[in-house]
């Protein structure tokens, strides 16, 4: 269970916009592809998708660090596989269309981490 919810912690963060605090609180905005595609060649490849990965993970950790209580970094695996996953036609980059198709699974799962948030909230 913590590992689930650690991996969808992750998961919504990277999701999340650039300016952390956007729109919630908790889970900002979705990031546009003009975010993430770095050099503006209208793709998003592996080394502009990991840096992305890292700002957002370098944001979360300076945003909850007060709140971590076990050190669980979440999978990095299930994100890269999420890459592999949105690139339907397997050239190794993420055109607009693919990366739409993975903001639909990431905005699938902000939705469920609120909910488990609300559910926490609502037993304490």
């Amino acid at each position: 269970m913590k590992t689930t919810l650690a991996t969808i912690t992750v998961l919504a963060t990277l999701a999340s916009a650039p300016a952390i605090g956007a729109d919630s609180p908790d889970f900002p905005g979705a990031p546009e592809f003009s975010d993430l595609d770095a050099n503006a060649d209208l793709y998003i490849d592996k080394q502009e998708f990991e840096q992305f990965k890292k700002r957002m993970r370098d944001a979360r950790r300076e945003r909850f660090e007060d709140s971590r209580r076990d050190g669980n970094k979440g999978s990095g695996d299930r994100i890269a596989s999420l890459y592999s996953d949105a690139d339907a036609d397997g050239d190794g980059l993420l055109n607009e269309s693919e990366f739409a198709s993975l903001q639909e699974s990431m905005q699938a799962m902000r939705e469920k981490m609120r909910e488990r948030l609300a559910e926490r909230r609502f037993k304490n």
